[in-house]
């Protein structure tokens, strides 16, 4: 319990910065999903020992505070941690190169799947304006906050715990 506090309140957080920050830090048509942010650094610092409560409560929080179809961001936070954290787990090499580099993809994965399903439900706007306009911008934005946000997760959240639980690989030498 005490290891899911800081999990807990980093949501918290998110939920709260995306109701007060996000709808006054647009640029261009872009908006910033710090949820989604926070949904995706918690997924590859914790690929281990993630869980997929937290990630579906805030997405449906997002979907019950915006205009979008109910559902649809808990879907979409709920994959992208499965594949993001999945994804870590077959790629680490412990470098800094392979978080970053799935968090990237996570990102624009994430709004792609976002502006899919938003068009599924019948939101009249073309597949290209979609991609073209909302989900590369929204995209490149989430992008850049959650590599904002991952050492600060890794840092305040999950207080280094990723390096401590890496397998130690036996190299036979003694």
């Amino acid at each position: 319990m005490a290891e899911r506090l800081p999990v807990a309140v980093g949501a918290v957080v998110a939920v709260l910065l995306q109701v007060v920050v996000a709808p006054n830090v647009h640029v261009f048509a872009a908006a910033p999903n710090f949820i989604l942010c926070y949904v995706v650094a918690i997924a590859v610092g914790n690929a281990r020992k993630v869980g997929y409560v937290m990630p579906f409560v805030c997405g449906l929080l997002y979907d019950l505070l915006g205009s979008g179809p109910v559902g649809a961001m808990a879907f979409v936070c709920v994959a992208v941690t499965f594949l993001a954290s999945l994804a870590f787990q077959a790629l680490d090499n412990e470098t800094l190169f392979i978080p970053l580099a799935i968090v990237l993809v996570s990102c624009f994965l994430a709004e792609l799947g976002y502006g899919l399903l938003m068009i599924a439900c019948g939101m009249d706007v073309s597949l290209l304006d979609a991609l073209l306009q909302v989900c590369l911008p929204c995209g490149l934005y989430d992008t850049v906050l959650s590599m904002i946000a991952y050492p600060l997760v890794l840092r305040f959240v999950l207080r280094g715990k990723q390096q401590n639980e890496m397998t130690i690989i036996d190299t036979g030498i003694d």
